[in-house]
């Protein structure tokens, strides 16, 4: 895959933009013509550079901050690395704060949707994201919380390794992916330094980020 490729509509516009300038030399020649040549060279820059974003194939139109400074789009549920179909315990932790709810997760390649529920199985809020749309219902988490930031950890579980290492790597991180026959751990890597972990085994993942300092567990129930 070439991510940086030339689209031909892109070629297209800088040929025809070629022939509308006359050599180059000869323009500078006469110095009325120097702001000319300047915004003429300057589109054909603009046209090279919109076809070279750092964004890989499959990326949504949400971005979440992985660091202070650095960050990712969300990638598409066409990343999904299979489908999960499953009601979990939801646990959670962030400094002297917890939770524990029953979560039911549907994903595919066409949508990502979670369905909170309290112990006597009631509705506590929804989740929906679709690439085009992301929703986020409920009152068990703050106002402030983004969904974003809860489908990229949900995507850094269960998404395509391939496609994440990609996407962190164009935007100068790192994503490592170890398996053995038990277990699976993943981890998102900034100069070195681990921001987040997930280690999955026996139906349970647990994601950890070291940098935001909170702990979340997915615990699949046996059916």
């Amino acid at each position: 895959m070439r991510l940086c490729a030339l689209t031909k509509n892109t070629l297209s516009v800088m040929m025809g933009t070629m022939k509308t300038i006359p050599s180059v030399t000869v323009m500078f020649q006469n110095p009325r013509h120097k702001a000319g040549v300047f915004c003429a060279l300057f589109a054909l820059c603009l046209a090279l550079f919109s076809s070279c974003v750092s964004m890989p194939e499959g990326a949504a139109k949400y971005t979440v901050y992985v660091t202070n400074t650095k960050k990712v789009p969300l990638l598409l549920p066409r990343c999904m690395d299979g489908t999960v179909d499953s009601l979990n315990l939801f646990t959670g932790k962030f400094g002297d704060t917890s939770f524990a709810l029953q979560m039911y997760v549907y994903a595919d390649d066409a949508e990502i949707s979670f369905v909170l529920l309290n112990e006597f199985g009631v509705d506590m809020g929804s989740l929906s994201y679709t690439g085009d749309s992301l929703t986020l219902d409920s009152a068990v988490f703050p106002k402030s919380l983004k969904p974003e930031y809860i489908v990229a950890d949900f995507e850094n579980a269960f998404y395509s390794a391939d496609a994440l290492q990609v996407n962190y790597e164009l935007n100068r991180m790192q994503f490592e992916c170890t398996k053995t026959a038990s277990k699976e751990i993943r981890r998102i890597l900034n100069n070195g330094t681990v921001i987040e972990e997930i280690t999955k085994q026996n139906g349970v993942t647990t994601i950890q980020n070291f940098l935001r300092g909170y702990t979340y567990v997915l615990t699949q129930a046996e059916d």
